[in-house]
């Protein structure tokens, strides 16, 4: 019983320290899944947004998706800046320190 609490202490703790969001979008549909910048994802596929650390997961044939992203990187990772590499794959880009530079 005691490690049953412990298991779930630990979880809760993690899932606050969590920063992963998921939002619904609505995407064109596709013959086998969801439409996303003229590139077809099947169902259950998944494309990477260029604007976010995140990523479209399509549901259905009808252009349901859920994306997935980080606004911040994971608090363990103690970094200088909150920003997010939006080049890096997801969901490396959520536990990864950037530097930002002027443009």
């Amino acid at each position: 019983m005691q490690t049953i609490c412990l298991i779930s202490v630990v979880l809760i703790g993690l899932i606050s320290c969590s920063t992963a969001l998921v939002h619904y979008m609505k995407l064109e549909k596709g013959a086998n899944g969801c439409i996303f910048e003229g590139q077809e994802i099947e169902v259950g596929g998944t494309a990477k947004d260029p604007n976010t650390c995140g990523v479209y997961v399509c549901q259905n044939k009808e252009g349901d998706s859920l994306i997935h992203y980080c606004q911040i990187p994971a608090p363990f990772q103690r970094c200088k800046e909150l920003g997010v590499s939006t080049v890096t794959d997801f969901p490396q880009c959520c536990w990864m320190c950037v530097n930002y530079i002027t443009c």
